[in-house]
């Protein structure tokens, strides 16, 4: 935490002090000082005189020093750039008054103790506590054939491509940037409609992908593979119901593990076992855990 401290020349008329920072920042501490205890009534005020103007004014501390010789404010957090911290007092004794105020401004290199840290300016998180998230465009290679068909949106469904039949395939990539964790697992997304009506089916009925992948990076000369199944049990659907399905993809062991860099291209299609046999992909992402704030420079 940087801080500053402001020392206000002593006086014996009446208090009007300024405290201000060019950042955001919080007053910790504010000490006023009499050389004599005050005996006249009247408040040492404290208000915030906003950048946003008098309508967001506010007395955040309001206390009389009579008796006393010394009084101590704070904390006060919250302070936006161009704010103001207005100290004010009619000094009726004509007391010899003198205050200092300490300002604390967050910079990169206090973040730490928020499990963060930096380094020449990047932000990056103790834990993968962020997502980076790519919308994906399905394609089909043989549409209305060995290929999904695609479909206008209606008043029943939204736009996207049907799958009508076990076999019927989708196509789709995404890039593990280089803000992918090594060791952790992406996660594929997908909008999914229900195009016959299953109300009279059984309340185990599933619908079943079946997904293969391939992927390589720069400088490889083949491709790494898995092939997985994903299902969601879906009962005695109505028709064009609308749900989400998400599956993680294993990050895998040598010589198939993802890597950093690598273009991962992958194939969907309903399987033999799904109870469902004709649903539309309305929409398709992928997502996987980062530690940082952002795309940085580099990643891409």
């Amino acid at each position: 935490m940087s801080r500053r401290s402001y020392n206000m020349a002593a006086t014996t008329s009446a208090v009007s002090w300024e405290v201000f920072e060019r950042d955001e920042f919080n007053l910790s501490r504010l000490d006023i000082t009499f050389d004599l205890a005050p005996t006249t009534a009247g408040n040492v005020t404290i208000t915030k005189d906003s950048v946003y103007g008098a309508a967001y004014d506010v007395v955040l501390a309001s206390e009389s020093p009579v008796g006393v010789t010394s009084l101590s404010f704070g904390p006060f957090v919250g302070m936006t750039r161009g704010d103001k911290l207005v100290v004010e007092y009619t000094n009726a004794d004509a007391r010899s008054v003198v205050a200092s105020a300490t300002t604390e401004c967050l910079y990169i290199a206090d973040l730490i103790s928020a499990g963060l840290s930096a380094s020449s300016g990047v932000i990056r998180s103790a834990t993968n506590s962020y997502y980076h998230f790519f919308a994906m465009n399905l394609a089909s290679a043989n549409p209305g054939a060995s290929g999904a068909t695609y479909r206008l949106p209606t008043a029943d469904h939204l736009g996207g491509q049907e799958l009508d039949a076990v076999g019927d395939t989708l196509v789709g990539c995404f890039p593990l940037q280089g803000d992918y964790q090594v060791g952790t697992n992406p996660v594929l997304l997908a909008c999914v409609t229900n195009m016959v009506d299953n109300t009279t089916g059984d309340p185990a009925d599933v619908i079943e992908f079946e997904f293969n992948l391939w992927y390589k990076r720069d400088g490889d000369t083949a491709c790494r593979t898995q092939s997985f199944n994903a299902s969601v049990t879906v009962g005695q659907m109505e028709q064009y119901y609308q749900l989400h399905l998400h599956k993680e993809v294993d990050q895998g062991t040598a010589p198939n593990d993802l890597k950093v860099g690598d273009i991962v291209y992958y194939s969907v299609n309903l399987t033999a076992g799904s109870d469902i046999s004709e649903v539309m992909i309305n929409g398709a992402g992928v997502y996987y855990p980062i530690n940082r704030l952002g795309v940085e420079t580099g990643d891409v």
